[in-house]
């Protein structure tokens, strides 16, 4: 998980610096992923009782 947003934040990163080079639909495709990754830590946290306040 941790490897998944260091990743995510380096490309996050490059297409900022280097905008030209980045084209709208992998922009968009970066964020979706950025997204879905940020569902399945939130669902993986809420399956393990992260939440529950005790």
């Amino acid at each position: 998980m941790a490897l998944g947003v260091l990743a995510l934040a380096v490309a996050h990163y490059s297409a900022r610096k280097g905008r030209s080079l980045v084209r709208p639909f992998q922009a968009r495709l970066l964020w979706a992923s950025t997204l879905l990754l940020l569902i399945s830590a939130g669902y993986y946290l809420y399956s393990n009782y992260f939440f529950l306040v005790r």
